[in-house]
């Protein structure tokens, strides 16, 4: 099924299968991405470790909620192909400059302020380029 069981040593990132969500949170940080919750089991991915990280239960609230599987992908690179804002997986750029990448239309509105101005100049650069 083009799936084979983790025997490469210890788990990545210094996890155990002991481990538990909040723990997993303290030791790695905020993930890049969140996914589950109601009738499907949670879990959250570290998209710049290559990791995700699934859990057995499906409340959020929960914890002390223990790790069912881990998936194992190649690392995003974390200078290439991020939002600009919450350093998830982009999926959108400035539709002006084209350089700046978001995942979401509501991080590229809460990042204008800060991007605008060097928007206007990556804008104003682009339209002076030779064809």
């Amino acid at each position: 099924d083009g799936y084979s069981a983790y025997s490469a040593g210890p788990l990545p990132a210094g996890l155990a299968w002991g481990d538990r969500s909040r723990g997993v949170v303290q030791r790695l940080g905020e993930p890049s991405d969140k996914f589950g919750g109601g009738r499907i089991p949670t879990g959250i991915a570290y998209e710049t470790l290559g990791l995700d990280v699934h859990f057995q239960n499906c409340s959020w609230e929960d914890a002390n909620n223990p790790i069912k599987f881990l998936s194992l992908y190649v690392a995003v690179d974390q200078s290439l192909g991020m939002c600009a804002k919450c350093a998830k997986q982009a999926k959108f750029r400035c539709s002006q400059c084209r350089r700046c990448s978001y995942c979401s239309s509501a991080c590229q509105k809460e990042d204008w302020a800060r991007h605008k101005e060097a928007c206007a100049s990556l804008s104003a650069c682009t339209s002076m380029a030779p064809a």
